[in-house]
């Protein structure tokens, strides 16, 4: 998870000092690697909690949660350059764009 976000915070400062929105527009997609490595190692937890202190597990999603939350600011970095470079937002598969609200149904 640590080579994961790094790797997020890396392109990301990369799209920004280049002002490469094609670099940025990646990050959403490197992103959901993160995301998922974190569902899975707080599953893992979960899993193997025979013997593990409840303390402890609980430390280690939190630690989790914080990486995860690396990729969702590089995420934040991404979308600001594609605004800075392109002048619109990045819109992702969840947020339907202005234009494809505005068509009409049917």
């Amino acid at each position: 998870m640590g080579a994961q976000a790094s790797r997020l915070i890396r392109v990301a400062t990369e799209a920004y000092l280049l002002n490469d929105a094609s670099r940025a527009a990646a990050i959403p997609d490197i992103d959901d690697l993160l995301d998922d490595l974190q569902r899975q190692f707080v599953a893992a937890i979960v899993d193997t909690g025979e013997g593990t202190a409840f303390s402890s597990a609980i430390h280690l999603a939190v630690l989790a949660r914080f990486y995860e939350r690396i990729g969702d600011h590089a995420v934040a970095i991404g979308e600001r350059v594609t605004y800075l470079v392109t002048g619109g937002r990045h819109s992702t598969s969840a947020e339907p764009s202005i234009a494809a609200a505005a068509q009409p149904r049917g």
